[in-house]
This record gives structure tokens, sequence and C-alpha cells, in this order.
């Protein structure tokens, strides 16, 4: 029964340090401008005002804002 608890808490551990590592990579190149590496581009989330897409990450979303005009 320990192990068992042991090998969930391990897996929870790696999950919660690979989701914030996958969003501060993410993170850091959508604020220079790039496209994000680790999420997954929702096809229905393009929006006909210019070109915003919509990623989604682990657990994070990502809104890409391509607007050709602005009010």
């Amino acid at each position: 029964m320990k192990k068992a608890i042991k090998v969930i808490l391990i897996i929870l551990i790696i999950l919660i340090f690979l989701g914030t590592t996958f969003f501060l990579v993410d993170y850091a190149r959508v604020q220079n401008k790039q496209k994000p590496i680790f999420c997954i581009s929702n096809p229905a989330g393009t929006y006909m005002d210019g070109g915003t897409k919509e990623y989604y990450g682990l657990g994070y979303k990502i809104i890409d804002f391509n607007m050709l005009n602005r009010v």
C-alpha cells in the first residue's frame, strides 16, 4: 500500500514539474512574439477578426491576438 502511494506521489510531482516547465517555456516564447511549442492549436478557436488563435497546453490556454483594426 505504501509503495503504491509513493509511486502515485512521484508521478504527480513529475506531472506538476513538467506542466510548470511547459508553461514557463511557452510563456517566454509568447512574450517574444513566437508561437508556443508545448501547446495544441485549436482549429475551432480561430476567429475571423484577422487571425486570432487559441492554443491549449497542459492546464493553461494561450490566445494569440492578431486583429486587423483596433478601435
